[in-house]
C-alpha cells in the first residue's frame, strides 16, 4: 500500500509553534480507491515546555522501546507484533505529551478507549530513554484500566550500542494479559529480540536479528523462535531496494511445530 500525508506549522511567537500532521493509507481493490486514516492525525503545540498533540499519534511504548527493533519492511519486530506481547504503533483518541533535558528524554500518551462505551481516559502509555553518547537506554509501560477484559499491561526495556560501522539494538518485553489474553497464550508471556545493522558503503546496507517467545504455557505451545534480515540498497536520495527474509519455528506442544517463512523483495521511493 502507499500513503499519503499533509505537514504544516506556524510560529505563534514567544517560542511557540502551533503544528498539524495528517497521514492515510491508500489502498486499491475491485478498481476502488479506499483512503483510511491509520497513521498520524494530529494537531499540537510546541514550546520550551515539550510538545502537546491531540488526535492520534504514535504510542510512547513504540517511540522508545518498540521502535528499536522495528528496522524492516515486512521481516520486522515479529516478537514485539507478536500476538503473545500485542505490540501496538499508534494510539488514536488520545493526548500525548513529549519533554525532556539533556540526554533524558520522555513521553506520556493517555487513550479513551471508545469500544467500551465510556468517554473516560483508560489506556496510558509512558516512555523514557537516557542517551549515554555511544548508546541509549530506555523503558516504556503500557497500562489499561476500566477495561472490559481486565486490566493488561505491557513493561518493556531496551538498548542501543554503537560501535562504528556495526549498531547494536534489543528489546525485552514482558506482558502481564490479566485473563484478558489470545487463545493458545499464557497469562504472563514474554520475549526479546536483538539485531545488528551495518551499512557496508557504495549505499548498501542492512540488519540481522532474533527473536524468542515465551508464550507462558506448559507444554510450550505457542513459543516462537524468529530470525529476521534485510538487505538495502540506495539508488538515490529518494529510491531504495530491499529484500527481506524471516524465518519462525512455532512450538506445537506436542501436536507438531510449524515453520512459516515470509521473503519479500520491494522498491519505495519518497516522492
Amino acid at each position: 500500500s502507499s500513503y499519503f500525508g499533509f505537514r504544516g506549522e506556524d510560529d505563534l511567537g514567544n517560542g511557540m509553534t502551533a503544528f498539524f500532521d495528517y497521514q492515510f493509507d491508500v489502498g486499491g481493490a475491485d478498481g476502488e480507491i479506499r483512503a483510511t486514516t491509520t497513521r498520524q492525525s494530529h494537531i499540537g503545540l510546541r514550546g520550551d515546555f515539550g510538545s502537546v498533540k491531540i488526535g492520534r499519534s504514535t504510542q510512547p511504548f513504540y517511540e522508545h522501546v518498540g521502535v528499536l527493533t522495528d528496522w524492516g519492511w515486512v521481516a520486522t519486530a515479529p516478537i514485539y507484533y507478536s500476538a503473545g506481547i500485542g505490540g501496538g504503533l499508534y494510539s488514536p483518541h488520545s493526548l500525548n505529551y513529549q519533554g525532556g533535558s539533556g540526554p533524558v528524554s520522555f513521553s506520556a500518551t493517555i487513550e479513551t478507549d471508545q469500544t467500551d462505551g465510556e468517554e473516560d481516559f483508560d489506556k496510558m502509555y509512558l516512555g523514557g530513554t537516557f542517551d549515554f553518547g555511544q548508546g541509549t537506554v530506555s523503558l516504556a509501560l503500557d497500562s489499561e484500566s476500566n477495561s472490559t477484559g481486565g486490566e493488561p499491561s505491557l513493561t518493556g526495556i531496551g538498548a542501543t550500542f554503537d560501535l562504528g560501522q556495526v549498531g547494536l539494538r534489543g528489546a525485552y518485553y514482558m506482558r502481564d494479559w490479566d485473563g484478558n489474553q489470545p487463545a493458545g497464550i499464557g497469562a504472563e508471556p514474554s520475549g526479546f529480540e536483538v539485531l545488528a545493522h551495518s551499512s557496508f558503503g557504495g549505499g548498501l546496507s542492512g540488519f540481522a536479528g532474533i527473536g524468542m517467545l515465551d508464550a507462558d504455557n506448559n507444554n510450550d505451545a505457542g513459543n516462537r523462535t524468529s530470525i529476521f534480515a534485510n538487505i538495502t540498497r540506495s539508488l538515490s536520495s529518494r529510491t531504495s531496494l530491499y529484500a527481506e527474509a524471516l524465518l519462525e519455528t512455532v512450538d506445537g506442544g506436542g501436536a507438531g511445530d510449524t515453520d512459516p517463512q515470509t521473503l519479500s523483495f520491494g522498491a519505495i521511493h519518497t516522492f
